[in-house]
């Protein structure tokens, strides 16, 4: 698989994913305009109030950052400023790699009515064949 096709691919996810959430949020807006119950749409993981929770923490860590940066001395700042940013963008990226699998999860199970322990195997075969899909790009090495 040379880096031209793993570029295809990550640019095909992220056009479905944003497709996706578009889909999501024409229903929601179709629902919302005719009057309909769109709780089973919006609850669970596909709620905006994670997201706004997120914000707002991001928003109060960046003023507790800015204080301390102002306030205490220039090397201890830029350190934490470097060590926050550091993990804060690992998790960052952790939840944005999972999160797809949530929705898929939530999806199946709360608007499909799929039992848990078939979502479960779906989903342990969908990261194991990413896991070897990734080892076999390694692999290669191209």
């Amino acid at each position: 698989m040379s880096e031209g096709d793993f570029k295809n691919t990550l640019s095909a996810f992220i056009l479905i994913s944003l497709f996706g959430m578009l889909i999501v949020s024409a229903v929601i807006s179709v629902g919302n305009t005719y009057g309909k119950n769109t709780s089973e749409v919006v609850g669970g993981s596909l709620a905006l109030q994670g997201f706004n929770d997120s914000i707002s923490d991001l928003e109060s860590s960046t003023q507790s950052m800015y204080k301390n940066f102002n306030e205490g001395n220039i090397w201890s700042a830029v350190a934490g400023v470097v060590v926050e940013g550091i993990f804060g963008l690992t998790k960052t990226m952790f939840n944005f790699i999972i999160a797809p699998f949530t929705i898929i999860s939530n999806i199946l199970q709360d608007i499909l009515g799929v039992p848990s322990y078939v979502t479960t195997v779906l989903l342990g075969l969908l990261i194991l064949s990413i896991i070897f899909g990734i080892w076999r790009i390694l692999k290669i090495g191209e």
